[in-house]
């Protein structure tokens, strides 16, 4: 298994490898660095385990972004000025809703 840090190289390649996938291998080989290309070769199915479970949570926040900029979107449609302008001249209910909607964008620190 190797080092930590050796470790997190594998799952930085394995990531950056995903959007080529699937790609024949000779055209992955083109593809990449000749660096990478030697960590990925090191890769467990344990390393690869863990990128396929980095990059579902990476997908089901991305998908609960989404729908939190749809919610947003649907709240202020049609209001005039910028975002707090309209964020501010919603009735208090849909006001909290457009700023937990925010927050769930992850535009603001919690």
């Amino acid at each position: 298994m190797g080092s930590p840090e050796a470790r997190a190289e594998r799952l930085r390649v394995l990531i950056a490898v995903a959007p080529f996938l699937p790609m024949p291998p000779e055209e992955l080989a083109d593809a990449l660095p000749s660096s990478d290309l030697q960590v990925l070769a090191g890769a467990t199915l344990e390393d690869l385990d863990l990128a396929n479970a980095c990059l579902a949570v990476e997908s089901s926040m991305r998908a609960e972004m989404f729908q939190a900029v749809e919610r947003l979107g649907a709240l202020v449609a049609g209001g005039s000025g910028g975002l707090s302008d309209r964020v501010g001249s919603l009735p208090f209910p849909e006001r909290v809703d457009a700023i937990q909607a925010i927050m769930d964008c992850l535009w603001v620190d919690r």
